[in-house]
């Protein structure tokens, strides 16, 4: 997540993709690659749309957690192609579900980590207004998008006043006492005062606010557009004997 300290400075440079073309590919990701809308069909579609998450996460030199994932993919394909005998068995069962969620789950967490990462608060906000979405939507998303990077940031607090006092180790218990209830405590107190935050910044004003942050359809949403069509026409077009 962007910090929103540094939103003036984002505002006035153009980003890759405009938020509302992240969103979009969002829910393209959730209907063809999770939900598996439209089968077999239209395979070579989904493939080309699973694989814009990791395209734009090395774009923006996230090439860490990218490959990470990536990799996950890549083993559980090469798994179902050459490993999967199709004999039965709880292992194989095991293995044959683990990589049925890895394949269709991973690049939705991609996509909506790199939304998270490279769209900052005003940014969202700003693109919320654009399509007229109601306060009621766009105050609880805006919240959300502060709340996850400050749950990761107090995590890694805690870690490190742990590590200082010497408590740390394998020890389920002590995980729980000094890391995991604490947690929940801060990251409750957290919630509510970014809640308080919004409504302070005018986010619920019966108003329209003005943004200072810069959105717009730029070249990059323009060849991923065209780049998803070319391959939607493909898919539908053209046998699936094609392809393979």
């Amino acid at each position: 997540m962007v910090d929103e300290s540094r939103t003036y400075k984002m505002s006035v440079r153009k980003a890759l993709l405009d938020p509302r073309t992240k969103l979009l590919l969002l829910v393209l990701l959730a209907l063809f690659c999770l939900a598996g809308v439209g089968g077999a069909k239209l395979a070579p579609f989904r493939a080309c749309l699973a694989a814009l998450p990791f395209v734009l996460m090395l774009i923006d030199k996230r090439t860490v957690r990218g490959f990470v994932l990536l990799a996950a993919v890549v083993a559980s394909e090469a798994y179902i192609m050459f490993a999967f005998t199709g004999q039965g068995g709880f292992l194989e069962g095991f293995m044959l579900v683990t990589t049925f969620i890895v394949v269709r789950l991973a690049p939705c967490l991609m996509m909506g980590s790199y939304t998270m990462d490279t769209t900052s608060v005003s940014e969202f906000s700003a693109a919320m207004n654009r399509m007229h979405v109601p306060s009621a939507v766009t105050i609880p998303f805006s919240v959300m998008f502060r709340f996850f990077p400050t749950i990761k940031e107090n995590a890694a607090n805690l870690h490190d006043s742990m590590v200082m006092r010497g408590i740390g180790g394998a020890n389920l218990g002590k995980f729980v006492e000094y890391r995991l209830v604490p947690l929940v405590e801060v990251t409750s107190r957290s919630g509510d005062e970014l809640s308080a935050s919004a409504l302070v910044r005018g986010l619920g004003a019966p108003v329209r606010r003005t943004d200072i942050a810069r959105i717009g359809f730029g070249a990059g949403d323009a060849i991923v557009m065209l780049v998803l069509a070319a391959a939607l026409a493909g898919s539908l077009l053209l046998p699936w004997e094609a392809w393979v």
